[in-house]
């Protein structure tokens, strides 16, 4: 049986209006208007419900907002290991790393204006002990996937290893790595390139999803289909909405593997 059937099936008589997604054993739950915790997979209270707002956990911490607003991460048991009052904003760890927005002084430029990213802050990222891993220069920053990170500067979007070193750039848009391949946007369409920056899938769709469980969602002239590493389309486009493909995509792959 599936492990989330299994959970359902513990925790669908318990009130709460909100349950995520179980990672590490823990899921985040609120009531109604309520703060939010965690539960385990047996239902049980883990974490009590003390956070503005809580996320998922990866590499044993979770980034919380508790109700004085200090952005923090916590442990497993909900102890606060690492904050810092300069934290604007703040993502998953992801292979060691998290990138978080910090405070900048307003300059002269932004006059200290908020803008489509917020309050004044540059996003870098740090390491589990919390200390300063890439320095925060950035725009933007997203996780790491297969050793390579979207950092967001100057306008467009590039990908960086932990060493600061640029592997391609230049893109108005872009996605992460799955299975060595990345969706970035090449004029107006978009294709995936491979960890060197050369485009591996010709840019030819509308529309480009990450690559999940060796499959990746595109969208072609007015369809969405799924194509795997090579860039053979294995589920032929469908005029069907994105969510319901979604269905279509998770029944495929459970035939693939009950098949398998």
């Amino acid at each position: 049986m599936i492990k989330g059937i299994q959970y359902a099936k513990r925790i669908k008589r318990l009130d709460y209006s909100y349950i995520g997604p179980f990672t590490e054993g823990l899921a985040a739950v609120s009531k109604g208007t309520e703060n939010t915790g965690y539960i385990d997979t047996n239902g049980e209270i883990a974490i009590p419900l003390s956070f503005v707002n809580s996320f998922h956990f990866s590499n044993g911490l979770a980034y919380a907002l508790p109700t004085n607003h200090e952005h923090v991460y916590i442990n497993h048991h909900g102890a606060p290991v690492i904050r810092n009052k300069d934290f604007l904003d703040c993502s998953e760890f992801s292979e060691g790393l998290a990138a978080v927005k910090l405070k900048i002084a307003p300059t002269d430029e932004d006059n200290g204006a908020i803008d489509q990213e917020g309050p004044p802050g540059m996003w870098g990222y740090i390491d589990k002990s919390g200390q300063i891993a890439i320095p925060p220069v950035f725009n933007f920053a997203r996780k790491f996937h297969e050793g390579l990170a979207a950092i967001k500067q100057d306008g467009t979007w590039k990908f960086i290893d932990k060493q600061q070193n640029v592997h391609a750039q230049n893109f108005k848009q872009c996605g992460a790595f799955s299975n060595g391949l990345a969706p970035v946007t090449s004029g107006n369409l978009w294709g995936f390139i491979d960890h060197t920056g050369k485009l591996s899938i010709p840019a030819q769709y509308q529309l480009a999803k990450d690559f999940s469980d060796g499959l990746a969602a595109v969208k072609a002239g007015t369809a969405y289909g799924f194509i795997n590493p090579a860039g053979n389309m294995v589920i032929k486009p469908t005029s069907f909405p994105w969510r319901s493909l979604k269905t279509d995509f998770a029944q495929c792959r459970q035939k693939t593997k009950v098949q398998s």
